[in-house]
């Protein structure tokens, strides 16, 4: 797939320095990543309500969700 794209066959290749514009002396890896992104994000999952009773000393709601549902 590198070979495909023009790359060396094995992910190697010659870097130039970003700063300077000099040859960088090492061998550097690069290739195709795969990530995936999971099917369950933080925003899915968080609940809130603006209203209903809550304790005035810590602010947590009084009723479980449940009681108003019905």
């Amino acid at each position: 797939m590198l070979s495909r794209a023009g790359y060396n066959h094995y992910g190697e290749e010659t870097m130039y320095s970003g700063v300077d514009g000099r040859e960088m002396k090492v061998q550097i890896f690069f290739g195709i990543v795969y990530y995936q992104r999971l099917r369950h994000m933080i925003s899915d999952k968080f609940q809130c309500r603006s209203t209903g009773p809550v304790d005035p000393g810590n602010y947590f709601k009084l009723f479980p969700r449940y009681i108003f549902l019905i």
